[in-house]
């Protein structure tokens, strides 16, 4: 608790020197804290003991509490205990004499239950001193050391020196606590009596609250007041007592929501409530241990809003009675005061809304404009209240926007209150939902989006009911951040007063407004009679235009007459009046850009616009400055405006109601005969989007019957393409697939304007993402653009010189499968006709594609049926060769059983047994070949069954194996292979592994007598097929015999020279033919062989 070197005393002092410091040092010492942190740091210092201690007796003297310690670690083994526990502390105060224990051991040994009940280790060495004032027992100090000491007589007696000493200044400094106890307690006193004075004598309510706080610290001591009040769900403090740390001040001033429990509990249960053992961070406070009790005592007027007074207890957990009563006295006188406080306040707002409803009657009179009545209002309030500033707010567009402010209000602020705030500020939204007048102490200017308007401490808004659109009367006040209750009486009273009068005001202007349509109804009569007759049956825009004109001066000689036409954002004038002058026409013809505040207004409304005091400058118009009043009336063709009829005044600068009514009447005239023109057109452009999507159908058509047997895809889109292009401005057209994250260039038909971009479109092709192919690809929506966004799918350098392009999805059985895309050189604006065409020749080549797929389909079962008409042939062949080999190959060996089976027989009964073995030989060579035979037979018909498996099938591999099949049957012919790299194709690798075994065996069988075989193979690629070619250096064979190579059982050789069945070849025709290909073979006798087959690419 205390620092070793807190006083400063110097090193190797005597003992007497020690009690010297001592003593001076107690001597100008009145703190208690003070006290111990001497005494503590004497003895400990003089000794050299490791930590000292001082307990002191609680209030009752029944408990033992630590009151000061000296140590590098807080010692453990001295805790707040009981006197009569039996503890040193309590035995030396109870004996009255000092207890010395010096050797390690010896105070464990004393006492045995220490160390269990503190939890820590005893001391080395320990020193116990009683402090005794007066006969009264005050506590004892306690030295630890952590090696043993044996303490001297010297020692011994300055330590109880230190305890009797430190025991008088205790003494003196309860003495001194008490006098200022009692000095307090007058001063408290005093303090009440001023207080119960004032709640007597004043209506201030603040006045009142700060002295609470007064008598409060006074009467109670250590203790933090608060008085709050809830405004808009916030309790906001108004009130605080000086002992607030920086960061309780700020946390209470932000203020805390309605609903925190401590407010809400007290305000729930309507009276006083003392909360012991409080936890400030439970209630939303910073961690602050010295708050233990808390008091809370509600107010809860019926005429006014909730208050609440706070009493936070320093140092202590619970309230005493008396303390409880002191609390309760002043917060009841404090209530009392509240009430009689808010009645005489009630009586001040009674009159003065009295008096500023009877000044604002008075001064209003008979008045109907809504700006002066304002503006009356606005003078009133001045007059009856101190700086304030007034101003009146129309909504318009989700804006607050200010129509009349008093002439005080800054001009930065005019500057946003005339630009306007928005509809959902907060306290301008508040106002416009409540019937009565919002009232804001404090305002913030930020949240309301007018930052310009912090000058004003406090604002009261006004929402007027009346009218066609809301309205706020608004003042804000700069001499103070809250309305006192005399001025918001008064702000109601004008309120009222006002919206009564605004009532009153737009009641006239109904009825004015009644009177004024009745007579513009007659006067449109007539003006829409004469520009009937003057209209008839025509058609032309601009002519129509001309005969308004004509009218309207007819109607009103006075005035100038324009008719305006939208051209790319600007009003072009078109057709004028004669008396126009020329430095005006110029600027007709230049045009008036379209945000020209009256005509966006009209163009924004939809309804004739009157422009009094005309400003020809502010819409761009500087050359018309000789018409003082214009009129601005829309024409509106199917919701949007086509064209503007325009009247300027010359001779005034206010439209009168007649006027006013031949221009509507006129203008709605003159739309009507507009709308007719555009249906007129809109029928006409109808007949052209037929005849122009009949065009297409014949042009489609045409091309249809033109590539009537076309299957290929690619040709007919290309087609299409051209047929597109014919029909359009100079471009291209380009059609794309879909491939992976990218789209692939498939066709293009005409030049696409610049080499980079073709080399990009060729080479990398665009991202799915492009926006020109990917929308469309996504909903199907073909898409037009008459300004093509340049830049948006490929670099915008490369893509400037393309003005407008269209993209359209292609769809084949309802599947999408591709991207027309178009663009277009020129300007061009797609129009009904354009669409029809594109759309009808996408949907046709859709359907042609269809079509083109079916004949695929039909040429494909045409083919397959070919395939099999191939096989069938193949298959009477192999039959007629298997009768003839059946009747001849088949006989040959049988005759040869049965006529050396007679001749063994005879030779047996002549018993010649060598010739019997003879021709028994021949017999069972015989049989030999009639088996070899009939296994070549079952091979043959094994492979012309079995059923294909197709799949890739890399050659490389199956002549590999082929090879080492080969080495083994021919292990002693040296051979020299030449195999080049060969293709992966479709087919059955089993079957294509037989049909290279047998290729390759053929030819080393015959080349075996050359010393070594030449073998080689390859591969030709073609445009729908891959031939595979076997060459040897053997014996090779009559050219002229070619085609019987490949029959079953079919030699051109000797048996004895070569051997074989015959088979084998057929199985290779058997195989091929299975998989689309031919066989052929190649010779000359003595010159080698080369056979050859062929595989389809498709598999």
């Amino acid at each position: 608790m205390f620092e070793p070197s807190a006083l400063g005393i110097p090193a190797h002092l005597s003992l007497s020197e020690h009690l010297q410091h001592v003593t001076q040092t107690l001597a100008a010492t009145t703190v208690q804290e003070d006290v111990l942190r001497t005494v503590l740091t004497a003895a400990v210092s003089a000794l050299k003991a490791t930590a000292g201690v001082v307990l002191l007796l609680d209030a009752a003297g029944d408990t033992l509490v630590v009151a000061g310690a000296q140590s590098a670690q807080e010692p453990g083994i001295w805790q707040d205990s009981s006197v009569d526990s039996g503890v040193p502390a309590g035995d030396a105060l109870a004996q009255r004499q000092p207890l010395f224990f010096e050797h390690p051991g010896a105070l464990a040994a004393a006492y045995p239950d220490l160390e269990a009940a503190s939890g820590a280790a005893a001391p080395a060495a320990c020193a116990v001193l009683p402090m005794v004032l007066d006969g009264q027992p005050l506590g004892s100090i306690l030295l630890d050391f952590d090696h043993a000491h044996e303490f001297t007589a010297a020692e011994q007696r300055f330590l109880q020196i230190v305890a009797a000493q430190c025991s008088v200044a205790l003494g003196r400094s309860t003495v001194l606590t008490q006098l200022q106890q009692q000095i307090l307690a007058n001063g408290a006193l005093n303090a009440f009596t001023r207080f119960t004075q004032a709640a007597a004598d004043t209506t201030e309510f603040t006045v009142l609250v700060s002295q609470a706080v007064e008598v409060l610290r006074a009467t109670i001591g250590d203790v933090s007041v608060a008085y709050y009040e809830l405004h808009q769900g916030t309790w906001q403090a108004r009130a605080l007592s000086d002992d607030l740390s920086p960061e309780h001040l700020k946390l209470i001033s932000a203020g805390f929501p309605e609903n925190t429990p401590r407010f809400a509990n007290a305000v729930r249960a309507g009276q006083l409530q003392f909360v012991s053992g409080w936890r400030p961070v439970e209630a939303g406070f910073p961690e602050e241990p010295r708050y233990g009790a808390l008091a809370s005592y509600p107010y809860l007027p019926e005429s006014s809003f909730p208050r609440l007074l706070s009493v936070g207890a320093k140092n202590k957990v619970s309230w005493s009675d008396q303390e409880q009563a002191i609390v309760r006295a002043v917060g009841r006188t404090l209530g009392l005061a509240l009430e009689r406080a808010l009645q005489t306040q009630e009586l001040q707002e009674e009159r003065a809304g009295l008096d500023a409803f009877v000044a604002f009657a008075e001064a209003a009179g008979t008045k109907t404009d809504t700006l002066a009545l304002i503006r009356q209002a606005s003078t009133v309030l001045r007059a009856t209240l101190e700086q304030v500033s007034v101003a009146y707010y129309e909504l318009e567009d989700g804006l607050w926007k200010a129509r009349v402010w008093t002439d005080d209000v800054p001009a930065d602020v005019v500057r946003d209150i005339q630009a306007g705030i928005p509809q959902d500020a907060p306290n301008f939204l508040e106002a416009a939902q409540s019937d009565s007048a919002v009232f804001v102490d404090g305002w913030k200017a930020e949240e309301n989006h007018v930052s310009s308007a912090t000058v004003y401490g406090a604002v009261a808004l006004v929402h007027i009911g009346t009218g066609e659109r809301p309205r706020l009367f608004t003042l804000g006040t700069v001499h103070a951040r809250a309305w006192t209750a005399r001025e918001r009486a008064s702000v109601r009273a004008v309120g009222r007063s006002l919206t009564l009068a605004l009532e009153r005001a737009d009641l006239s202007a109904q009825l004015e407004r009644r009177t004024r349509q009745i007579e513009e109804s007659a006067r449109a009569q007539e003006a829409f009679v004469a520009f009937t007759e003057a209209v008839g049956s025509e058609t032309d825009v601009l002519t129509l235009a001309r005969q308004a004109i004509q009218v309207m001066q007819a109607q009103l000689p006075e005035v100038g007459v324009a008719y305006y036409q939208l051209e790319d954002q600007v009003w072009k004038g078109a057709v004028w009046s004669d008396d126009v002058p020329p430095e005006v026409a110029d600027q007709l013809r230049l045009g008036v850009p379209a945000d020209s505040p009256n005509f966006s207004h009209a163009v924004r409304t939809g309804a004739a616009l009157f422009a009094n005091r005309w400003d020809a400058h502010a819409d761009q118009l500087a050359q018309a400055t000789m018409y003082g009043a214009a009129a601005f009336v829309p024409l509106i063709v199917d919701g949007q405006a086509h064209a503007m009829f325009a009247v300027g005044k010359r001779t005034g600068t206010l439209w009168t109601v007649r006027e006013q009514g031949i221009i509507r009447a006129l203008g709605r005239s003159l739309g009507l005969a507009l709308e007719r023109t555009e249906y007129a057109r809109q029928l006409e452009v109808q007949k052209a989007v037929v005849d122009s999507r009949n065009q297409a159908l014949e042009a489609f058509a045409q091309l249809t019957r033109d590539i009537a047997n076309e299957t290929d895809r690619y040709a007919l889109i290309q087609r299409t393409q051209e047929l597109v292009l014919s029909l359009l401005s100079p471009g291209y057209a380009l059609y794309w697939e879909r491939a992976g994250d990218r789209w692939q260039l498939k066709s293009q038909v005409g030049d696409i304007g610049h080499p980079a971009l073709q080399r990009l479109v060729d080479e990398e092709g665009l991202p799915f993402e492009a926006p020109t192919l990917h929308f469309t690809w996504t909903t199907g929506r073909p898409l037009y653009q008459d300004q093509y966004a340049q830049g948006a799918d490929t670099p915008a350098d490369l893509i400037r010189h393309v003005h407008a392009a269209a993209s359209l999805r292609l769809n084949v059985h309802g599947v999408p499968v591709g991207m027309l895309a178009i663009g277009l050189f020129d300007q061009r604006r797609w129009n009904s006709a354009d669409r029809a065409v594109l759309e009808t020749t996408i949907s046709s080549l859709g359907l042609a594609l269809e079509r083109a797929q079916g004949l695929a389909e039909l040429a494909k079962r045409t083919t397959e049926l070919e395939q099999s008409n191939q096989d069938l042939s193949a298959a009477n062949e192999e039959l007629e060769a298997f009768t003839y080999s059946a009747s001849h190959d088949l006989r040959t060996p049988v005759r040869h059983v049965m006529g050396f089976a007679e001749l063994a027989l005879k030779a047996l009964q002549k018993g010649q047994y060598d010739k019997v073995a003879q021709h028994l030989e021949v017999v069972k060579q015989a049989a030999g070949r009639m088996t070899s035979l009939i296994d070549g037979m079952l091979v043959l018909s094994r492979s012309g069954r079995q059923e294909l498996n197709v799949q890739w099938t890399d050659l490389n591999a199956l002549v590999t194996q082929a090879q080492r099949d080969v080495a083994a049957e021919f292990s002693n012919q040296p051979v020299q292979w030449h195999i080049e790299p060969l293709p992966r194709i479709q087919g059955d690798p089993l079957l294509l592994q037989q049909v290279l075994t047998n290729l390759l065996s053929n030819a080393v069988k015959y080349s075996a007598k050359r010393d070594v075989s030449d073998i080689r193979v390859w591969a030709e690629e073609r445009p729908a097929e891959w031939a595979i070619h076997v060459q040897d250096n053997g014996v090779g064979f009559d050219a002229r015999y070619a085609r019987k190579l490949f029959g079953i059982f079919q030699r051109l050789h000797h048996e004895r020279d070569f051997r074989g069945t015959g088979v084998g070849l057929a199985t290779v025709r058997r195989i091929v033919l299975k998989h689309g290909g031919r066989v052929s073979a190649e010779s000359h006798v003595n010159s080698g062989a080369t056979f050859s087959f062929t595989l389809p690419k498709s598999g």
